[in-house]
């Protein structure tokens, strides 16, 4: 069983499902802590972080899962994503160079991690649309795997390399391309709203004139 630090909030049963994996349950955890803004609960939970017996083995354990399933990928991602580039985590100056060790450790030799990680995360994202599925993690996943890349690319000298601008790139144009067929989406349903109130206007003038005769 991991030990956290002392100074960690005390997580209870309640504060995770009792059926999210470990890999989720941390993360989620994780990404409590930090929503506190309370300063000495964020110093620790980075501090955990950094630690290469707790934080760094879950940064493994994200980017080398194999999961195939877009649900329990969405589960262990989104929250792993959310609080690795939270603006708590960011923020907290008396743990930068922990940020950075975590951030190291994020990177991966060469990118190896992180781009392993983004194509995992496009994969899931190719599998969502194949079987239409309309999931709003589907965008909020590409728009927090954005945000982390760019912090990734924005600390790390070598992340500036060639290879990640497309990479960099590959998400942001599937990011687009969601909010353009949600954007369409919208329209549509506006458009039939719409239409169904001018179908009932002439109803509804009729029933006007005919009540103002009546009362005539």
């Amino acid at each position: 069983m991991l030990l956290l630090t002392h100074r960690s909030p005390p997580i209870g049963p309640d504060r995770c499902s009792p059926l999210a994996s470990p890999i989720s349950a941390f993360w989620t955890s994780t990404l409590r802590i930090l929503d506190t803004h309370h300063n000495d609960y964020v110093e620790a939970r980075v501090r955990d972080l950094a630690d290469e017996n707790i934080g760094l083995l879950f940064i493994d354990r994200v980017a080398d899962s194999e999961v195939v399933d877009p649900q329990t990928f969405v589960s262990q991602v989104i929250p792993f994503l959310d609080a690795i580039s939270h603006p708590a985590l960011l923020r907290c100056a008396p743990c930068e160079s922990k940020i950075q060790q975590i951030y190291n450790h994020l990177c991966g030799r060469r990118g190896s991690r992180i781009t392993r990680l983004v194509d995992g995360v496009l994969s899931c994202v190719d599998s969502m649309e194949r079987q239409n599925d309309a999931n709003p993690a589907k965008m909020r996943l590409l728009e927090l795997a954005t945000r982390t890349l760019s912090e990734v690319v924005r600390r790390l000298p070598e992340a500036r390399h060639a290879a990640f601008v497309p990479l960099l790139e590959r998400i942001e144009v599937r990011l687009v391309s969601c909010l353009f067929v949600s954007e369409q989406n919208s329209g549509s349903q506006n458009s039939g709203s719409q239409n169904d109130s001018s179908m009932d206007t002439p109803v509804q003038r009729q029933t006007g004139d005919s009540e103002g005769r009546h009362t005539c």
